[in-house]
């Protein structure tokens, strides 16, 4: 990550020596992206508003495109989800202005963790169906789909979709962008099925990104830090010390980004293993912290998760 840094830095220091603003654009984007993954969101917005005002300065709608799509991310990590939605739709507008190849892709990958955060993803079931068919190279949407499936309770239909892509092998998943968010949603699903056959595989081809936050292409949408998805597979597979390790990294990250949502994500997350080894109390204290948050955000599948959780143990 730091490499990627350093070559991102040189890439703009070797622009501004030529005088090449759209080269150097090119280096700021990167530069967001790496410090996003980094969870530096501090950073990553004074970079963001940087290159706003030199992609306004360029009057180039695809280099717009690029830091309307930032700051729709920026919004989504702060759990602005109205706002978000605004500027995804925006930023499609540009994208297809500057005709941005990938302006409808990045749309739907930011609407799509919008709706998930909202409990609205049947709105979606038709769209991402549509891309599994038009991109049948990106397994990630297939991924999404099975996640779909779960958060609207068909969890047969699921599980077919995660062991068909399982079936293969994890490891023979195309290492490009999409990568690192298809093994994220695989583990969210694999953990919401309580797979520990499969989580081994998973646990093991995300352990190297732990502490990384997980961004989605150039910065379409983010799916926090890895190490929840860590912590959701180990706490599937019974190893409760190192999923509690795992739980406390991730809500320390997220609390240092001021990403609202993944607070609440991780804490309900940490609550359904304390509950799996017993700890009831504990979990009362994290499932009432993650629905305080939800509830304030609008995140309406994670409260009602938490609270049946709750009513579950009354």
């Amino acid at each position: 990550m730091q490499e990627r840094l350093a070559v991102a830095s040189e890439l703009r220091r070797l622009a501004e020596a030529v005088g090449d603003p759209e080269l150097e654009l090119e280096g700021a984007g990167w530069t967001v992206v790496d410090l996003l993954e980094l969870g530096d969101v501090a950073g990553a917005d004074i970079q963001i508003a940087a290159a706003s005002l030199l992609a306004a300065a360029l009057h180039r709608p695809l280099y717009e495109w690029w830091t309307s799509v930032f700051r729709c991310a920026q919004a989504q990590l702060a759990g602005d989800f109205d706002e978000a939605e605004r500027l995804a739709r925006e930023t499609l507008a540009i994208g297809q202005r500057g005709q941005a190849e990938n302006a409808m892709h990045v749309f739907a990958q930011s609407m799509y963790y919008i709706r998930w955060e909202q409990g609205r993803l049947a709105e979606l079931e038709e769209a991402v169906c549509g891309f599994i068919a038009k991109y049948p190279a990106v397994p990630a949407w297939r991924c999404t789909l099975a996640l779909l499936h779960l958060e609207l309770g068909r969890e047969d239909e699921a599980r077919a979709e995660f062991e068909a892509i399982a079936e293969a092998g994890f490891g023979t998943l195309p290492r490009d962008a999409q990568w690192l968010i298809a093994m994220t949603l695989l583990a969210e699903v694999c953990g919401r099925l309580g797979d520990a056959a499969r989580a081994d595989e998973l646990y093991e081809l995300l352990l190297p990104f732990a502490g990384r936050n997980v961004v989605v292409g150039r910065a379409a949408a983010c799916n926090g830090s890895a190490s929840r998805l860590l912590g959701v597979l180990a706490a599937v597979k019974g190893e409760w010390a190192r999923a509690e390790r795992h739980f406390a990294d991730a809500l320390a990250m997220h609390e240092a980004m001021g990403a609202r949502p993944f607070t609440a994500r991780t804490r309900l997350a940490w609550a359904e293993m304390e509950l799996a080894r017993g700890e009831v109390g504990r979990a009362r204290e994290l499932l009432a912290d993650a629905i305080v948050t939800a509830d304030a955000l609008g995140m309406v599948a994670v409260a009602e998760r938490a609270r049946g959780l709750v009513a579950a143990r009354a």
